[in-house]
């Protein structure tokens, strides 16, 4: 058995964070991301693909949306067998219900799950746990009958929800037991929700429950605070479960007989890499080397980039800021605006103070007497003893400048 396994691709993610051009890029990038991933999923010689939930981001999809996905998931030529999840659960005005999606006939190679009975796949059986609620106390898995002896199927368990293995989870999070793939007998359990991608290993130590993450990023790892006009509909830490690694991937899993280890291959789908990146600057050859980085980064039109400047400069090296973004004084250009989007910090980078202003920071104190003997050992002769010397006093300086301010 060979499959795909994806999950939370939130087609229709509405996003208000970058402006109309890029806000309309990123959002277009689900449908392009998907499309990447039909085609990858094409040349994978597969038996079907599994989609764990949350294929839109809301029952309030428009009509063309989900005519582009129901058509683009169409051309697979393969069965695609889907779960409602928390965000587009099987509700009274699910987009399941509605056309297009209500008119999928049993020819179709699209089987939405309404129900938790369990389904013949080509190798093995399916069983579904597709959801009608954006938050329940119940565990998805519950339906799940455990493996009957004599029962020489390859099993695999289709769900979407929080797995409880930690404390502290929000408890209508669809909490699904840890052990869930040891209790029923799954070869495989294939999750959605959370867009951290991870796997999870069974009482033998064999990985068989799995997060895909998801297949297109929509948030800065390192800023989940930085919001793009999306939220989860759960009140778990969005840092922990929902903060994607700025990649998106899609699983191929292959699994040769019954009890057999999963063999997983990660595939990428990325249309818009998030980038969300610090640089220490210590002197002018650093910011060299930084603009000449950037500069010939490949792929820089699908890139969106958070960078953040700490550390001195001299302040004669501090005006060719401008050469990453001449917007700083009052112009057009720079290096950044050769990528998709970008927002540059540079509060914390300091302009190299002089000895008369060293002195000044340090006063009479105890700082004046670290500030002596920092400044003693820039003359000695060891050139590291001296180097870490100019940089602690540069630290120093930094340090004072922040406080006071």
């Amino acid at each position: 058995m060979r499959f795909l396994h994806a999950a939370d691709l939130h087609i229709g993610l509405r996003v208000t964070r970058f402006g109309a051009e890029t806000n309309g890029r990123v959002q277009e990038a689900r449908i392009a991301s998907l499309d990447r991933m039909i085609r990858i999923a094409q040349t994978k010689s597969l038996d079907f693909l599994l989609i764990a939930g949350d294929l839109f981001d809301d029952n309030h999809i428009d009509g063309a949306t989900a005519r582009r996905t129901l058509e683009l998931l169409e051309s697979v030529r393969l069965p695609v067998y889907i779960i409602p999840g928390n965000h587009d659960p099987l509700t009274a005005d699910s987009v399941y219900e509605r056309p297009p999606w209500s008119r999928i006939g049993p020819s179709s190679n699209i089987i939405v799950l309404r129900d938790t009975n369990s389904v013949a796949i080509p190798g093995g059986m399916l069983y579904p746990c597709p959801l009608t609620a954006k938050n329940s106390l119940d565990d998805p898995t519950r339906t799940i009958l455990a493996r009957s002896p004599g029962d020489s199927a390859i099993r695999i368990g289709l769900a979407h929800g929080s797995l409880n293995d930690r404390p502290n989870l929000p408890p209508d999070d669809h909490l699904i037991d840890r052990h869930t793939a040891d209790m029923k007998g799954l070869d495989y359990l294939a999750l959605g929700h959370w867009h951290s991608p991870s796997r999870h290993a069974d009482r033998a130590g064999v990985i068989r429950t799995v997060y895909p993450g998801v297949h297109e990023p929509m948030r800065f790892r390192d800023a989940p605070e930085f919001g793009i006009g999306w939220s989860a509909y759960s009140s778990a830490s969005a840092a922990d479960n929902f903060g994607d690694d700025g990649r998106g991937r899609a699983l191929i899993v292959e699994i040769e007989h019954v009890g057999a280890p999963p063999v997983i291959e990660e595939i990428d789908t990325t249309t818009f890499e998030w980038r969300d990146e610090t640089f220490t600057l210590r002197d002018e050859a650093d910011l060299s080397t930084l603009i000449n980085d950037l500069a010939h980064r490949e792929q820089r039109d699908r890139q969106l980039l958070r960078l953040h400047l700490v550390g001195t400069l001299p302040a004669s090296a501090r005006m060719r800021l401008d050469e990453l973004d001449q917007t700083l004084s009052g112009g057009q250009g720079g290096v950044l605006a050769q990528y998709r989007w970008f927002d540059l910090d540079a509060s914390r980078l300091h302009a190299e103070p002089s000895d008369t202003e060293l002195r000044d920071f340090a006063g009479d104190g105890i700082v004046r007497l670290v500030y002596d003997r920092l400044k003693t050992e820039t003359e000695n002769a060891d050139a590291r003893t001296c180097e870490i010397a100019k940089q602690s006093l540069l630290l120093l300086y930094r340090f004072a400048h922040e406080v006071q301010q």
